[in-house]
């Protein structure tokens, strides 16, 4: 028997399974940093196809298929791009307590499996009708980017601005709450020299980002600096040297990668306590944490409707948050500096590397009780999915 085991695992070093990435392709994009931070860490070992979900259907078979980008969009089912695939699995977010009904009929008919990036959704996933296994696999940081930009912070501050920023990088969604961040920064800061950078993307679809521009233009306050264009490396680096604290104060994140990554940077952060955010609230790795007492009504523009509820910051506590950290800014400075290295490891793909190269490990996968994915394996309490892993050991090794 432990010849047999032998054989098959030599067999599956000197043969690595075929993977395609199904996904976005667009700089700066958290769903484009998805589809090639895998590709970055899952290349090494196993033979890695990328593919857009936005191009129609793919074709070509391979052993696993892994697609990383919305589930539909503007009614459109982009899982319709998937290629022929043994195991089919979803990299899946979501922003608020209710799935897209759509989703889970897509995601129990489609996929084998989901995983999501924060423990928060494993539960909301099964509560809105999800059958198939959910495992929880931590955020995966591009480390390379986040070194170059360490080094411009210390290496290159001949044209760092000395006056404080207030930053906050989202796209110009609705739920991403601009326009309260804008008002308080307004009513806190109007008289003083302390800045507000407002940056994302703009979609046309929408009228959010007008009504930004309009009140920015009301307050006529030379302070406030509105971006609207899709940041590369490089111009996410030129904001972040500016930046003194980072805020995010949206009602739900399925992801929340900017916060992590100018923790990971040791720059102070502000977030809700909602979604995705509380991992980091959970290990401590946020400067100020803002309750959300109050649910509200979420509508997504993607999906052209009302899904479930975010979650609203006070907007008393906000003020507080934003007056005690430009008060005592050395103190809170000093505590994100000490924690940087802690969180860049801890969020790095090189960090759940294990955890994902696991997933393309078939011998790896155990039947039990629960779904959790380990470094010693994952252990997944399907017995249609072990069968089709171990059917799938068996092929190969003949």
């Amino acid at each position: 028997m432990k010849k047999t085991i032998l054989i098959i695992f030599s067999f599956l070093i000197l043969y690595p399974y075929k993977c395609a990435i199904v996904g976005l392709n667009l700089d700066g994009h958290g769903l484009s940093q998805i589809t090639q931070g895998l590709k970055s860490i899952l290349e090494i070992s196993h033979d890695i196809t990328v593919l857009s979900s936005r191009s129609g259907k793919n074709t070509g078979e391979f052993d696993f298929v892994i697609f990383t980008d919305s589930i539909t969009c503007f009614k459109q089912d982009l899982t319709q791009s998937l290629p022929k695939a043994k195991i089919k699995i979803a990299y899946c977010l979501w922003e608020t307590d209710k799935l897209p009904e759509e989703w889970v009929t897509i995601l129990n008919n489609k996929f084998d499996f989901v995983i999501v990036a924060s423990s928060w959704f494993v539960n909301k996933y099964i509560e809105n009708g999800v059958q198939i296994p959910i495992f929880c696999i931590p955020l995966g940081l591009d480390t390379k980017k986040l070194e170059y930009i360490d080094y411009e912070l210390n290496n290159n501050n001949s044209d760092k601005e000395d006056k404080f920023y207030f930053t906050c990088i989202s796209s110009f969604f609705r739920h991403k709450n601009q326009l309260l961040l804008l008002e308080v920064f307004q009513e806190l800061f109007n008289n003083s020299d302390v800045g507000l950078i407002l940056s994302g993307h703009a979609p046309t679809y929408d009228t959010y980002f007008n009504k930004i521009l309009a009140k920015a233009k009301k307050y006529n306050n030379k302070n406030i600096i509105i971006n609207s264009k899709q940041l590369d490396d490089q111009e996410f680096a030129e904001i972040i040297k500016k930046t003194s604290v980072l805020l995010s104060i949206s009602t739900g994140e399925g992801f929340s990668y900017t916060p992590r990554e100018a923790a990971a940077l040791g720059i102070p952060t502000i977030i809700p306590a909602n979604t995705a955010y509380w991992d980091l609230i959970e290990n401590d790795y946020a400067s100020i944490v803002i309750n959300c007492p109050t649910k509200i009504e979420s509508f997504c523009i993607l999906q052209n409707k009302i899904i479930g509820n975010g979650f609203l910051v006070c907007k008393n506590n906000l003020k507080n948050a934003l007056i005690n950290i430009y008060k005592n800014y050395n103190e809170y400075k000093k505590e994100a500096q000490a924690k940087k290295e802690l969180i860049k490891n801890s969020y790095s793909w090189q960090k759940v590397n294990n955890l994902f190269t696991k997933i393309l490990e078939p011998q790896s996968w155990f039947l039990n009780s629960e779904n959790k994915i380990t470094n010693l394996g994952i252990f997944c309490n399907d017995k249609n999915l072990i069968n089709k892993i171990n059917i799938m050991i068996e092929s190969k090794a003949n």
